[in-house]
C-alpha cells in the first residue's frame, strides 16, 4: 500500500484539486460533478487534506502549499457552517416552528417530541418520514401532544399545530420529490422531501419546489432537501427567501447524528418576514436533527 501511494503521489494531488474545483466552482452545475459534489463535502476534503500532508510530510514545498490551503478551508468552514446568533427578542408576533425527519420510527419519536414542544412553547411541528399510514401510533401522538390539531398527510408527513390546519394541495413525483401545500392559521407552508440517493441529480426537484412556492405565494419552504446548502440550485430561493441557517448558534449540519457533515433540512422563510433563531437538537432516535425555527410578522 505505501509502495502504491509513493508510486502515485502525483495522482493524488490531481485528484485532491478536482474535488477543490468542483466543491468551489462546478458544485452540481453537471450530472456527473453533482455526484462528486454529495460525495465529497467540505469536512471530508479537509480529512483528506489532513491525510495528504501526513503522505507529503517529507516534501517542503508541497507541504507548505497544502499546509496554507488547509488553514483556508479551515477559515472557509468556520465562516460559512458556523454561525452564533444570541438572539432573545420575544414579540406577539412570533411563530415558532419545529421540522424533524424522524427517520421512519414507528412511534414517531413521540417523547423527543413531547420534550421539544414543553420546553420550546412550540406552535407548530411538521414531520418527515413519518410512517403513519399503517401506524397504531396515532392515538399516542394525540394523546401526547394535548392542545395540538393533527393532521395526517400523503407520503408520511404529519403535521400537528396550535392553529388552524388546511391541505391544499399535494405532489408527488417518483424518485423525485414529495411535497405537501397546507395552510396553518394565516401561513402557506410547503413542506418538502427530496429523493435521498446522491446519484440523483437535484435540480428538477428544487426547480419544482421554488417555481410551486413562488406561483402559490408560499410563506415558508421546510423539509429534507437531501441536497447540500451550497448547491447552485438553492440560488432560485434567494431572490423571495430567506433560510434561517445563519441565525442559529452552531454548526450548520444536521445529519448525521449531530456530526457536522451535511446540511440537508432546511427552513426557509419569505423575505417580508423576519427571520430571529434556528436550534438544532439531537437525539439517537434519528440521524437527522431537530429543527426549531423562530420568525416573526413584519411591524
Amino acid at each position: 500500500m505505501i509502495k502504491f501511494i509513493t508510486k502515485y503521489k502525483a495522482y493524488l494531488l490531481i485528484g485532491y484539486a478536482f474535488l477543490l474545483i468542483v466543491h468551489f466552482h462546478l458544485k452540481d452545475r453537471f450530472y456527473l460533478t453533482g455526484i462528486v459534489f454529495y460525495a465529497f463535502p467540505l469536512p471530508i476534503i479537509l480529512l483528506m487534506s489532513a491525510t495528504l500532508l501526513i503522505i507529503f510530510f517529507s516534501d517542503k514545498k508541497v507541504k507548505i502549499i497544502l499546509s496554507l490551503i488547509s488553514v483556508s478551508l479551515i477559515f472557509i468552514y468556520f465562516k460559512n457552517y458556523y454561525f452564533s446568533n444570541n438572539s432573545s427578542e420575544r414579540n406577539i408576533k412570533e411563530k415558532t416552528i419545529v421540522f424533524w425527519n424522524v427517520n421512519k420510527q414507528e412511534g414517531f419519536n413521540i417523547n423527543e417530541l413531547k420534550e421539544v414542544s414543553e420546553n420550546q412553547n412550540i406552535e407548530t411541528i411538521l414531520l418527515v418520514e413519518a410512517i403513519h399510514e399503517k401506524s397504531n401510533y396515532k392515538y399516542k401522538i394525540e394523546k401526547e401532544l394535548n392542545g395540538f390539531k393533527i393532521a395526517y398527510l400523503n407520503s408520511n408527513m404529519i403535521v400537528a399545530s396550535k392553529n388552524k390546519i388546511e391541505t391544499l394541495n399535494y405532489i408527488e413525483i417518483k424518485q423525485d420529490l414529495n411535497l405537501n401545500h397546507i395552510l396553518i392559521g394565516d401561513e402557506n407552508y410547503l413542506v418538502v422531501d427530496i429523493y435521498a440517493s446522491p446519484l440523483h441529480n437535484k435540480k428538477n426537484a428544487l426547480n419544482k419546489v421554488i417555481d410551486y412556492a413562488n406561483k402559490n405565494n408560499v410563506d415558508v419552504i421546510l423539509g429534507d432537501f437531501n441536497t447540500p446548502y451550497e448547491s447552485i440550485y438553492f440560488e432560485k430561493f434567494t431572490s423571495k427567501y430567506t433560510s434561517l441557517r445563519t441565525h442559529q448558534n452552531g454548526f450548520t449540519a444536521t445529519w448525521p447524528f449531530g456530526i457536522p457533515l451535511l446540511e440537508l433540512d432546511q427552513i426557509w422563510i419569505k423575505n417580508d418576514l423576519v427571520p430571529i433563531s434556528l436550534k438544532k437538537l439531537n437525539y439517537l432516535s434519528s440521524d437527522h436533527a431537530v429543527l426549531v425555527g423562530k420568525f416573526k410578522l413584519q411591524p
